[in-house]
């Protein structure tokens, strides 16, 4: 048996094996490209090492390959009997969470972290804002992020990839400083961990510092594949600011070159959420966004995701459908919405139709409630802003900017990423 880089024991005997396991697993944990390549290297290297299939299952599933990846785990199926007690309870997680049940996962996470709380891969699936816990549709769920993983600081100690993670969700709880702290720890551990730069970018959305944010991200990307997981959502994050400081060009040639479906190389949750995001706020800020570009948003919505099953997908499948004047679409995700915040969907799916034919009563009746509801959307503070500034807006064009500024100074400011709402 060799360890992992946290010091579990794995059945594997051969060291290019383990050694390419560890490297493809940093890969994927930094969001660097190349750990899928890695992780296939050491399915190579030793058909046996049950670790190595699982962690290139979760490859393929965040690649958006999810039948790929459970493919995976059932090649893999016959090599749990003679696994240790971790490596059985990691697989077995995994194949409740490919087979659908986010729940039993979660829970089965819980448990695992329980008796092995060093095991990064068994914990990274609920780690994050598109994790099971972000993806919930419960209330309260960015503050059970933050209580699932601050207990385990002292497991994992300075670990690079483990302060990033919980950089974030102590930066969606507003704990700025302790958030800034671990995510400038987490860089320094590894300065090409793109999961911190991308919380990095997150702290200066909530301080109101963009142009530190600038600053820093384009000094990031500059060794950044784009072909890398998070190149261009890192890029979205630049556009938008590029839209608070008033230049539309910059922000249009962003997107242009690294959003636009077609263009954009990210997973397919992004492609489709920073897309549609992006074109309303263009709109906000005072762009023509023409009818044809929120259809090509729409139909690779449809082709990405022809099914509504994910809250945060769903409400910006909604979104694109109501401004390209999608009807049949729309009332799918209407109608289709599943879990918990299935209601919220259908409202704030509702609200950007009546959003699209101006009617301004109908967006707030809709969309108000929502606002109040929505860290259960999933996804982060600053994407789900989009559905502040359309109740913004909708007040503004009815006379009531009272209203309007409260609504964006909700947070107790105004809000840090912002585009001017017209």
């Amino acid at each position: 048996m060799l360890d992992d880089r946290y010091g579990n024991a794995m059945t594997v005997s051969a060291a290019a094996a383990r050694d390419a396991y560890v490297a493809g697993c940093d890969r994927m944990l930094a969001s660097q490209s190349g750990g899928e390549a890695l992780l296939r290297a050491a399915v190579a290297a030793d058909e046996g090492f049950l670790m190595a299939h699982v962690a290139l299952a979760r490859s393929l599933q965040m690649g958006g390959q999810p039948a790929a990846g459970r493919a995976q785990l059932d090649a893999a199926r016959h090599l749990v009997a003679g696994a240790t007690a971790r490596e059985r309870s990691q697989f077995a997680l995994y194949e409740t969470m490919l087979g659908g049940d986010g729940v039993g996962a979660l829970a089965a996470i819980r448990a695992h972290m329980r008796e092995w709380p060093r095991d990064a891969m068994a914990l990274a699936p609920a780690a994050g804002v598109f994790g099971l816990i972000g993806f919930s549709g419960l209330a309260g769920r960015e503050r059970a992020q933050l209580e699932l993983l601050a207990p385990l600081e002292g497991a994992f100690g300075d670990d690079w990839w483990f302060l990033g993670a919980l950089a974030f969700a102590e930066i969606e709880q507003g704990e700025l400083a302790r958030g800034r702290a671990h995510v400038e720890a987490s860089l320094r551990g590894n300065p090409g961990n793109a999961n911190a730069a991308h919380v990095s970018a997150h702290g200066y959305y909530e301080e109101g510092s963009g142009a530190d944010g600038v600053r820093f991200l384009r000094g990031w990307l500059e060794g950044y594949a784009a072909e890398a997981p998070l190149h261009s959502h890192l890029s979205w994050h630049l556009a938008m600011w590029s839209m608070q400081r008033g230049d539309l060009a910059e922000a249009w040639a962003i997107y242009q070159a690294r959003l636009r479906p077609g263009v954009c190389q990210g997973p397919p949750i992004n492609r489709v959420t920073d897309a549609a995001s992006f074109l309303f706020r263009a709109g906000l800020a005072g762009a023509a966004v023409e009818g044809a570009q929120w259809r090509e948003v729409s139909q690779a919505t449809t082709a990405l995701f022809p099914q509504p099953g994910v809250a945060f997908i769903d409400l910006h499948a909604g979104l694109a459908h109501a401004m390209a004047g999608d009807g049949e679409g729309l009332a799918q995700v209407v109608a289709g919405a599943k879990g918990p915040a299935a209601a919220l969907v259908a409202a704030g799916s509702r609200g950007f139709a009546a959003f699209a034919r101006g009617d301004w009563e109908e967006v707030v009746r809709e969309m108000a409630p929502v606002v109040a509801e929505h860290e259960r959307f999933g996804g982060s503070r600053a994407q789900r802003d989009l559905l502040e500034y359309a109740v913004a807006c909708a007040l503004m064009r009815l006379g009531r900017g009272d209203e309007a500024r409260g609504v964006l100074e909700a947070r107790g400011r105004w809000i840090g990423g912002g585009v001017p709402v017209v």
